[in-house]
């Protein structure tokens, strides 16, 4: 039995980069021509379907895959190792980025433009996996690119790559100047392992319901500020995208030169920490007034 990992690391955790086994991509062709058909407006974008949402021979095409044994290559030969198939989470996702450059998209809301990790717990025994199949043909132009690790990878289909959700930074890049792409469709499965198990199956599913939460409001967020055209949307949109990605040096650099002020006039811990987050918002809302009026004006976002 091959290994699906193709890299371990303390702190980045354990990654997989390769080619799904014929019998799995037997189905996915089918995959990929059900759900392109779906699409309302092709030249949106982003679209996505989560594994609920699915029509029924959709659906029964994806459990073909959530099954599969060789997803049990996760548990690294652990023999005590407990896996389960986080299907709440998994979801089909169209993507067709409109501009030659992935960071000039405006698309605010969506931040895996940007290094970034897709969450922030630690269990104890406990991983996460992000699972990305490649689902489309012709994509030679979008790589997720794992920062810390120096390794880049153009899903198509047939291909996976796996990382720790919690762990593994990453993000999605441009390749290729001046290519536009093909638009991806690619299929997210998320797998719960707990190695060498100590926990109850109660605490399992305690973890795995924080995850599922977790998902479901950033993704709420993200959505909501992606290609904004109103001004609340600005406002998440914008939050998510400079402040916590691009601007976050700035934003704790401001913060100090804030407290060192304020810290002379003897107030207190909260008091001085109201001060900061006044002063945050103040001008977050500035910039999102700036925004919001050039697209008002002039269509740009």
């Amino acid at each position: 039995m091959c290994d699906i990992f193709t890299y371990r690391d303390d702190a980045e955790g354990k990654v997989g980069i390769g080619r799904l086994p014929d019998d799995i991509q037997s189905t996915l062709g089918d995959i990929g021509t059900i759900y392109h058909g779906m699409v309302p407006d092709k030249s949106t974008t982003t679209f996505h379907t989560w594994f609920r949402d699915m029509p029924p021979g959709l659906k029964q095409k994806v459990e073909k895959l959530q099954k599969n044994r060789f997803w049990n290559k996760l548990c690294d030969s652990d023999t005590k190792c407990v896996k389960l198939n986080v299907h709440e989470m998994d979801e089909l996702y169209y993507s067709n980025p409109k501009s030659t450059d992935t960071t000039k998209n405006n698309l605010y809301g969506a931040s895996n433009y940007y290094i970034h990790r897709d969450c922030i717990f630690r269990f104890r025994d406990i991983r996460f996996y992000r699972v990305l199949v490649g689902i489309s043909d012709g994509n030679d132009s979008v790589a997720t690119n794992l920062t810390n690790l120096n390794m880049s990878h153009k899903l198509n289909k047939g291909d996976y790559i796996l990382f720790d959700f919690d762990r593994t930074l990453h993000q999605v890049i441009k390749t290729g100047e001046g290519k536009v792409g093909s638009p991806r469709i690619l299929l997210k499965l998320h797998f719960i392992v707990c190695g060498k198990c100590r926990h109850s199956k109660e605490y399992i599913h305690r973890v795995k319901t924080m995850y599922i939460y977790y998902e479901y409001v950033t993704r709420a967020i993200m959505n909501y500020g992606t290609e904004p055209t109103t001004f609340p949307r600005f406002f998440v949109g914008i939050l998510v995208q400079y402040f916590f990605s691009r601007y976050k040096f700035a934003v704790l650099g401001l913060t100090i030169v804030v407290i060192l002020l304020t810290s002379k006039k003897d107030l207190g811990v909260l008091a001085t920490m109201t001060r900061v987050l006044a002063t945050l918002l103040f001008l977050h809302v500035m910039v999102v007034c700036f925004f919001w009026a050039r697209y008002k004006l002039m269509g740009v976002r």
